[in-house]
């Protein structure tokens, strides 16, 4: 899969209102076309000094506690690149509709009765999406509210021009999902970026 097209990107590190406006040192960066991989790469080498003038003590705490020596820039990488895409992808919660602090991926469980992802509109055509047919590719799910969102959706709705979803108290956003969809998706990319990944199930989280 590629990105296709420019692709403009505005990052607000840790922000506390969607209206907030950029500081001198948030400035949007924009991607050419480009595989997901490499994207997400660029994307790490833009603001991995930034994230680290924000959570240096982090990164040394690490850097002790593991006996790492700190002015490797092979461990400064390695590190960075993990951090970055986890504060992308994670949630502040397990709860409906949380998201990070950097992107808007909000949490939805699923498998449960009443299920909060019947709540959720399609942009296109405003419908509940639980009254949409899936796409042949998961032609066995009674509608687009039921597919179990793999790596491959979970990616492609992300990276669509405009968000495909709205939903009470989330406003607009491009891909959703609850721990394992999102465990698997960032799995995934940790696997293509050659970092081995482990998804770890406790109960009924993961």
């Amino acid at each position: 899969m590629r990105i296709t097209g420019p692709l403009l990107i505005s990052i607000v590190f840790f922000f506390s209102s969607c209206g907030q406006n950029l500081s001198s040192e948030q400035k949007p960066h924009t991607y050419q076309s480009q595989s997901i991989p490499n994207f997400f790469m660029r994307l790490v080498t833009n603001h991995k000094y930034k994230f680290y003038k924000r959570d240096s003590l982090s990164y040394l705490d690490f850097c002790e506690q593991n006996d790492l020596n700190t002015k490797d820039t092979s461990n400064f990488e390695k590190y960075y690149t993990l951090s970055i895409l986890h504060q992308l992808f994670t949630s502040k919660t397990a709860r409906n509709g949380s998201r990070g602090e950097i992107l808007n991926i909000p949490y939805f469980w699923h498998w449960v009765n009443p299920n909060p992802r019947y709540k959720i509109y399609a942009t296109e055509n405003k419908r509940l999406i639980k009254d949409l047919k899936p796409s042949n590719d998961f032609g066995r799910y009674k509608s687009r509210a039921d597919i179990d969102r793999t790596p491959f959706l979970y990616w492609t709705d992300l990276f669509t021009a405009k968000p495909q979803y709205y939903a009470a108290g989330c406003d607009t956003f491009s891909t959703f999902g609850w721990c394992s969809e999102r465990e698997m998706a960032c799995v995934c990319l940790m696997d293509i970026l050659n970092f081995e990944g482990k998804i770890v199930a406790e109960g009924n989280h993961c």
